[in-house]
């Protein structure tokens, strides 16, 4: 074929749904299942204009989190595609090459 396109990634679990529920506004959140504490310093953090403040800060929220929970999930999902390069270039008008999406190719000509 011209192109195989495939996916690697590795993940474990969440068991305390912690990844999904860290937030109030523009975070994932459930309303039920929400932690006050770790809300309340998100968004604070949302707030700061100043950069120096930013890395310690989230030190701090990292640290409460991992107070509330006994374990936090880590994991990667990464896209694969292998492409013959005399038939198929990666295209110049795009903006992002880490694109998951099969648009950022075209025919050479």
């Amino acid at each position: 074929p011209d192109m195989i396109v495939g996916g690697a990634s590795t993940a474990n679990g969440d068991p305390d749904n912690l990844y999904h529920i860290l937030g109030e506004r523009g975070s994932h959140s459930t309303a039920i299942l929400r932690r006050a504490r770790i809300e309340k310093k998100l968004e604070e953090g949302r707030s700061l204009l100043d950069r120096n403040e930013v890395n310690n800060h989230y030190k701090k929220v990292s640290r409460l989190v991992l107070e509330e929970v006994p374990f936090v999930h880590i994991g990667f999902s990464q896209g694969v595609v292998a492409y013959r390069s005399d038939k198929i270039k990666v295209s110049s008008n795009i903006r992002n090459r880490e694109s998951y999406s099969l648009d950022i190719f075209e025919p050479v000509q």
